[in-house]
């Protein structure tokens, strides 16, 4: 018996049905779609939906919205008179079934509900995004808080290593690493790595594994735990800003498939939320919703290294207290990898 589908699978399709769904996410969808009678269900009821209200691929009205829906009124008035006939008034008089004026009443509701009801919709569901993304980064939180607890106030970092992005030093690992040992050792589900507005399904968690398999598995950017560094819950000058020193937040803007992006402006959001802002946590293990990067300690960019403005994947946070959280993962999905069960 097929379970009723959740709300953030119904938030999945739409995207889906109006062509917002990033390359695999939507993979994802097709590939359940074919698996899970009761989401093609779903997806049927909105395709049709969306296609009985004109926003199927097109979110926003277009400008000659009135005049095709009174042509298709018109259309559908003439195909009614040939097959049912002509209400008469009198001998030989015709009364028309609808005025101009109110074809024109139809027309201007229509493109009433397309200017205000789907943007409320869309604002809607991007805010219901940005709050499961907080409520993921508090399982984060919540692990973190319980992982250090376990190891003297110290939180995960990845070891000695010189590098973080491709080509720089002679091992570089990605920072994603640091939290992927809550994964391995039982402190947060995989799926809670995946920003709901881009996340890509779950994966099977090997042994052998020391990270998330791909960058589709973690979209969410940790504060530089290289080279034995990293944050603590008992460091003296972290622990006493603990509320404003920023450790994981949405994905960083400034890095892409492992490489920088020298183009993209300093003060850039998190492309997860297209650009609106960014859940950050903090060492207090409190999440807020920051609509600009400033948002660490006395309006530290939480994405940058104070004071530098290229990298090469070698550069480190100014001192204590500079969050600079790095890119999550630099490795690109494997062809042959397909979403499967956490393990």
């Amino acid at each position: 018996m097929n379970e009723p589908i959740n709300a953030e699978d119904e938030l999945l399709l739409i995207d889906y049905v109006l062509g917002r769904c990033e390359p695999g996410p939507a993979e994802n969808v097709r590939l359940r779609l074919r698996e899970d009678p009761a989401l093609r269900n779903v997806h049927e009821s909105l395709t049709r939906t969306f296609a009985a209200l004109g926003l199927c691929q097109d979110a926003a009205p277009s400008a000659d919205l009135a005049d095709r829906t009174v042509r298709l009124v018109l259309k559908h008035r003439r195909r009614q008179a040939r097959t049912t006939g002509q209400e008469l008034v009198g001998r030989g008089t015709l009364r028309p079934m609808f005025s101009l004026r109110e074809l024109v009443a139809v027309a201007a509701a229509v493109v009433l509900m397309g200017a205000v009801v789907v943007p409320s919709v869309r604002y809607a569901r991007e805010r219901s995004l940005q709050n499961h993304c907080g409520s993921q980064l508090g399982q984060i939180g919540f692990g973190l808080h319980t992982y250090a607890g376990d190891n003297d106030g110290a939180l995960p970092t990845v070891g000695a290593v010189s590098g973080w992005l491709p080509g720089a030093g002679d091992h570089p690992v990605s920072n994603s690493a640091a939290l992927f040992q809550l994964v391995k050792e039982g402190y947060v589900a995989p799926t809670a790595f995946q920003c709901p507005a881009v996340g890509a399904g779950t994966f099977v968690v090997r042994p052998d594994m020391t990270d998330f398999p791909h960058a589709g598995y973690v979209s969410y950017s940790y504060q530089h735990s290289l080279a034995g560094g990293g944050p603590s819950r008992t460091h003296t000058a972290q622990a006493a800003p603990a509320e404003r020193m920023a450790i994981v937040a949405d994905a960083s803007p400034l890095f892409r498939n492992g490489r920088f992006l020298p183009d993209c402006p300093p003060d850039s959001n998190s492309p997860n939320h297209r650009g609106l802002g960014q859940n950050v946590l903090y060492l207090s293990m409190a999440v807020q919703w920051a609509e600009h990067p400033s948002a660490g300690v006395d309006d530290n960019n939480i994405f940058v290294a104070e004071g530098v403005r290229d990298y090469d994947g070698d550069e480190r946070p100014a001192g204590p207290t500079d969050s600079f959280l790095l890119p999550a993962h630099w490795r690109e999905k494997p062809p042959e990898e397909r979403p499967g069960q956490p393990g």
